[in-house]
């Protein structure tokens, strides 16, 4: 008989004879217990350690240090840190930065420094900056410790190729062999591709011992000790671990703690069937893989430890599987498995086929010695291959096909199945479904159906699993073969609620994911980052939403101080936008909540130049300007040019603004020009979106609104968006109230320096964002980079919390539970008083308008004069003159409106003609909007004054008349117009010897003009705000607030209105002292205090008394709320819906429409955020239900209704029972 033959039965016998094993469908028992470890658990590659914990010094930016806590998760280990301000400075530098209680300079963190290198330490660690900063006598002290046996690590280090550690490394002989500290480590998926071994420099100094890490790659942002990978898209929790077991590696050897004794390799102990020489050469592949399949198709597989000398005592083994791509990892312990001069263990545990991280620890009585981690490809039946999706996204019902191609089995006897399973955002299981499988393989088809998603990410894992369909534990599912996918679910668009957001940087780097989890758990919902698949998936795994930044419209200074590169009117730069809002519309159509960024911090141009005058915007200016103007004659005229043709008109040949030659026109001109082109250019980008996705909602992050060159026309912004984003400031907070309606999602951003001013007026914002209907309040400077510090950031250095973001997360889940919900879905009262925005007004030249005042300084005022008054009021500009015309408003004010146009000027004039009240700080209209003088006001008229030509501005003492015994009071300095004196108009103060605070009457209405710019009060008086508040109560155009009735009341009262309750918000001002609050109902009301959930017993004598700042809610009912009942199941399954019903006793007699918050509490009593919604009561009635969850935890739960407008709560116990497919 041949060779060929003898192989050809020798091998068909051995195929036989494993074929012959039965299938099994249960795992047994291997002698170990396995334990599940929870996801997101951080792994401990050396605690406890033996020889106890590892003394660490580390040194390194301070918003870098968040690894110090993460290093305390892996190792057993005593760190020290000594923050440095960034990876350039020490210290920070008081005179750019001013005063910082928590931050150190130069002299007092080397001061630090060298008071902890005189402690003990094992290890000292430099990480992350440039090393070369740090003063020569403690570099000498780090490297004398060094040479008495303190060790040293290095990572990152931002130091000159000639730095002085360099120049001391090129001294001493570096080490050949590393493996004892990148052997075992596993794949970190690093930048480069590099081996761990060529990242490793390593060194003996005297006797300690210095590692230096030179990852490949940028420095990173947020992590000190370990590198992220290159793609965004491998940011996953096993090359975490991986890279985080790296460094606890390096530094155990930079401490001389590693042992003789190491583990060396792990092997696969399995069969693994023929050799490749053994088999002939004519059989089929497929039979040679059959017989393969048949070596390697067992319950439990054999691998096997090896150690890289005998042991030298007993060691107990803790083993560990992870899959790259899950969460999952499940461990086993062996006692003894090493005995004294062993040198290899077998240890079996259930590893099917696919990767498989296998890890492995030797420890002994004190803790862990050495750990190994070993890649292995494990081959195996079943598997698959051309898994193909029918689609790539979804809708919250609906259902998708999943197709795999399965490899066949020779054994005919066994079978498999493809399992599908889909988990959204939350970690809920929503969707499986598994299909059986024939040894015979093939094609095959599952299909998930999805109800009720509500998370913007599903994450599918399809396994192929031996056996027939059956329930599979988590266990058996980790030792299957599987492929991960990620799909987006387009959500519903759903009516605004007050929530937190924060803005951040596209995750890159494992710090980055680290922020995400806390701000998660900080109740933040919403996500402001680049655009992208890789962030979609990040920040959707950790339960947040994103809002995806689909472009940036933004430059930081103007090329030659003329031109914006690029320019908003350039075609190519249009061309290109239009292709890049395409392809992110497309991407970002699914995944989010129907929302789109035009960009985070968006401006026509950061710096003071006029931008932008390139040939496109001048072509476009003038087209504009021939609009604007009849003739070349005209403009000439107002000008005070000699322009013969209007492609001469540029701004280089204009001369400088003088009031003499009235070239103020033109700086006026242009600048409201540019806006509506930063304005125009945003509607534009709108549009562009709105062509992909009919029904996408669209806005954008503005800063504040200092700098004019920013191009910020509110009016035109609110106008071109759907919703705005903006830095918080009480006007902003105004403008955006009044230029959108109730029901956009607009935002105000807080930062950490908002939070300097008075307590009681910071924790204040989320109730005066409320009041104005505003949902959203965003987050900005969370932490500080390594290169870029701030040292007044959200999150302090460790990675905690301060204690004005505790503060302020609390006051708006304090809002979420209680009331929020209800104020967005209720009607506000509209103001009587309109406050008039004249956007030309703005660009006025201070040397031309001849006051120190600017226009937003006014504006700030006169807001701030009015809420201290108790006076609700709303922006308006040319766009909404009706509202003067339709008597939507009684009071009209004109904070230092200079600069008006005969439009606007008739409609204040029939305004007034009509009964209406006007007031002024300075003589509105004494210019036209493009800033030319005009020589005849008509408005000294409407004021009854006379103006002379020669007005000119004195700076003077108010002095006012306090009593009806001619008693005055001297009220600060302000700045008067000396060319104002009286006509028919009475003066009811002076500034020095001028007249101020003219009242007079002009036809049916009456008018006050102050004579100088409103001021912002300062302490419990200021004497132009209680003018202006008696002047508008004796008017009778507008009264305060009716609650309460006490005119004298410091703060607001806001009306909302419910259907048919009335809701009253009170907030007292921060700086107001404790005040009565008298409230006039009857005997017979029905009012309710929602935040405590009481009815007043006797509403006629409620008495209540306000600190400063405090903030009060009532509703006022038409008759008493019926009480609410809960009616359900007293069980529910998993994965179904648990159907709520409600109602009120008498229903057919309960006329409230009522607005009921339903949460799903847990059986630790704690509301479980992605249930709540809110429903609507109606005549009594209403429905809803929770989707709960294929893996719901079954048990006992609490449904919770709590009434918005009595703030009354129910609750109804109910049980979830497990449904075993």
């Amino acid at each position: 008989m041949s060779l060929c033959k003898k192989s050809y039965f020798l091998l068909l016998a051995f195929f036989c004879l494993l074929t012959a094993v039965p299938s099994v469908n249960a795992l047994p028992s291997y002698g170990k217990k396995a334990v599940p470890v929870p996801a997101g658990t951080a792994q401990p590659w050396g605690k406890p350690l033996a020889g106890g914990a590892v003394k660490v010094l580390l040194v390194a930016p301070q918003h870098t240090l968040q690894d110090a806590a993460e290093l305390k998760k892996r190792l057993d280990v005593d760190c020290r840190v000594v923050p440095l301000w960034d990876a350039e400075h020490a210290g920070y530098d008081p005179i750019a930065y001013g005063t910082i209680s928590s931050a150190e300079t130069d002299a007092e963190v080397f001061s630090r420094l060298e008071k902890e290198l005189r402690q003990p330490a094992d290890v000292l660690i430099l990480a992350n900056f440039n090393i070369s900063l740090l003063p020569e006598r403690i570099l000498s002290e780090v490297l004398f410790k060094v040479s008495q046996g303190t060790g040293l690590l290095t990572a990152f280090d931002r130091s000159p190729v000639d730095g002085p550690l360099a120049a001391f490394f090129d001294n001493l002989q570096e080490e050949a062999d590393t493996d004892s500290i990148s052997g075992g480590i596993g794949e970190c998926a690093f930048p480069g591709g590099l081996e761990l071994r060529q990242i490793i420099r390593s060194y003996v100094h005297g006797k300690g011992k210095i590692v230096c890490l030179d990852y490949p790659g940028d420095f990173p942002r947020r992590n000190a000790l370990v590198q992220s990978p290159a793609d965004p898209y491998d940011l996953e929790s096993a090359w975490e671990e991986n890279a985080w077991s790296f460094v606890v590696r390096a530094i155990c050897y930079a401490a001389g703690r590693r042992p003789e004794v190491r583990i060396a390799r792990i092997e696969d102990g399995a069969p693994s069937g023929p050799a490749e020489d053994e088999i002939p050469p004519d059989f089929y592949p497929e039979f040679i893989q059959a017989m393969k399949d048949s070596a390697v198709s067992q319950p439990s597989r054999p691998f096997v430890i090896r150690l890289n000398k005998p042991a030298d005592k007993k060691y107990n083994v803790e083993l560990q599987i992870r899959r790259p791509g899950s969460s999952t990892r499940i461990t086993y312990e062996e006692a003894n498995a090493f005995s004294k001069d062993s040198e290899f263990h077998i240890v079996e545990v259930p590893a099917g086929p696919g990767p498989c991280l296998f890890d492995v620890w030797l420890k002994d009585r004190s803790g862990i010695t050495d750990w190994f981690t070993a890649l292995l490809q494990v081959p195996g039946w079943p598997d698959f291959y051309q898994l193909e999706l029918e689609k790539q996204w979804l809708m919250p019902n609906d259902s998708l096909d999943i197709s795999a191609k399965v490899r066949p089995f020779a054994n005919q006897s066994r079978q498999a199945c493809l399992y599908a399973r889909a988990t959204d955002g939350f970690e809920r299981v929503v969707a499986q479904s598994v299909e059986s499988v024939g040894s015979d393989g093939g094609t095959a088809t599952v299909r998930l159906h999805f109800t009720d998603l509500i998370s913007p990410l599903i994450r599918l894992e399809v396994y192929a699993v031996e056996g027939g369909p059956r329930s599979f534990s988590e266990t058996e599912l980790h030792s299957a073969y599987r492929e991960v996918r990620f799909l987006s679910v387009r959500q519903r668009l759903e009516p605004p609620q007050m929530e937190l957001g924060a803005s951040l940087p596209a995750p890159s780097e494992y710090g980055d994911l680290s922020l995400l989890k806390m701000l998660a758990q900080e109740g933040v919902r919403t996500v402001h980052a680049p655009a992208g698949e890789s962030t979609i998936i990040r920040v959707s795994e950790k339960g947040l939403t994103l809002l995806p930044e689909l472009e940036h419209i933004s430059v930081n200074e103007a090329l030659d101080g003329k031109y914006r590169v690029p320019c908003l009117n350039d075609p190519s730069y249009r061309i290109s936008l239009e292709e890049t809002l395409k392809t992110g519309t497309l991407r970002h159509w699914a995944g989010t909540r129907g929302r789109y960024s035009l960009g985070n911090g968006n401006v026509l141009c950061a710096t003071e130049e006029a931008v932008c005058r390139c040939g496109y915007c001048l072509e476009a200016w003038h087209q504009v300007l021939r609009e604007k103007y009849t003739s070349l004659e005209a403009l000439n005229r107002q000008w005070g040019t000699h322009f013969s043709e209007w492609e001469q008109i540029d701004t280089v040949d204009v001369p400088p603004v003088n009031e003499q030659t009235r070239t103020v026109s033109y700086q006026v001109d242009f600048s409201t020009f540019m806006d509506s082109q930063f304005a125009g250019f945003h509607q534009w980008l709108h549009e562009q979106i709105r062509l992909i996705d009919g029904s996408a909602v669209a806005g954008a992050r503005f800063f504040s609104d200092t700098n004019p060159s920013h191009g910020y026309c509110w009016p035109e912004l609110c106008r071109a968006l759907d919703f705005v984003i903006a830095d918080y400031s009480p006007l902003i907070l105004e403008k955006i109230a009044s230029y959108t309606a109730p029901g956009n999602w607009n935002g105000l951003v807080l930062h950490p320096s908002d939070a300097g001013q008075n307590g009681a007026a910071f924790l204040q914002i989320p109730w005066q964002m409320l009041t104005h209907q505003i949902p959203v309040l965003w987050l900005e400077a969370l932490s500080g980079e390594a290169e870029k510090a701030d040292g007044n950031t959200w999150f302090d250095v460790q990675g905690s919390l301060s204690e004005a973001l505790t503060a302020i997360t609390r006051t708006v889940r304090q809002l979420q539970d209680m009331i929020a919900p209800l104020i967005l879905a209720s009607e506000k009262k509209p103001p009587a008083i309109a406050v008039y925005d004249s956007h030309p007004s703005r660009h006025l030249p201070k040397s031309v308008s001849g006051y120190n005042t600017t226009f937003l300084d006014s504006q700030n005022a006169v807001s701030a004069c009015l809420r201290r008054s108790n006076r609700d009021f709303a922006f308006i500009d040319k766009e909404r003159l009706d509202g003067l015309r339709q008597d939507t408003f009684s009071t009209l004010i004109l904070p230092f409106c200079v600069a008006l146009d005969d439009e606007e000027t008739e409609a204040i004039f029939t305004f007034v003609a009509r009964g209406g009240t006007v007031a002024a700080d300075v003589l509105p209209g004494n210019f036209d909007t493009h800033g030319g003088k005009r020589l005849n006001n008509r408005f000294a008229s409407l004021f009854g004054v006379d103006q002379k030509p020669d007005s000119r501005q004195c700076t003077e003492l108010l002095v006012t008349t306090e009593d009806v015994e001619g008693r005055t009071r001297v009220s600060g300095q302000v700045e008067a117009d000396a060319g104002i004196t009286p006509d028919r108009a009475v003066a009811l103060a002076k500034a020095g010897d001028l007249p101020v605070w003219f009242i007079s009457r002009w036809e049916q209405g009456n008018t006050l003009l102050l004579n100088h710019p409103f001021r912002m009060p300062v302490g419990d008086f200021l004497a132009e705000m209680a003018c202006l508040n008696e002047f508008i109560t004796d008017s009778s155009a507008s009264s305060p607030q009716q609650v309460p009735t006490d005119p004298g009341f410091q703060g607001m009262v806001y009306h909302f209105r419910y259907d048919s309750a009335v809701i009253y918000v009170i907030l007292a001002a921060p700086s107001a002292p404790v005040q009565p609050l008298p409230l006039h109902f009857t005997k017979k009301d029905s009012v309710y205090l929602p935040l405590t959930g009481t009815r007043v017993a006797h509403p006629h004598r409620l008495k209540i008394r306000l600190n400063g700042g405090e903030s009060l809610a009532l509703v006022h009912l038409p008759k008493d709320a019926k009480p609410l009942k809960i009616h359900s199941t007293e069980t529910a399954a998993e994965g179904q819906r648990l159907e709520i019903r409600l109602t009120s006793d008498g229903a057919e007699e309960d006329p409230v429409k009522r607005l009921i918050l339903l949460d799903l509490l847990g059986a630790d009593q704690t509301v479980i955020p992605w249930y709540r919604h809110v429903a609507v009561l109606e005549k009594g009635h209403g429905a809803s239900y929770f989707p709960l969850s294929l893996n719901q935890q079954p048990g006992r739960y609490v449904v919770r209704a709590r009434d918005l407008l009595t703030g009354a709560v129910v609750e109804k116990p109910v049980k979830v029972t497990s449904i075993i497919n």
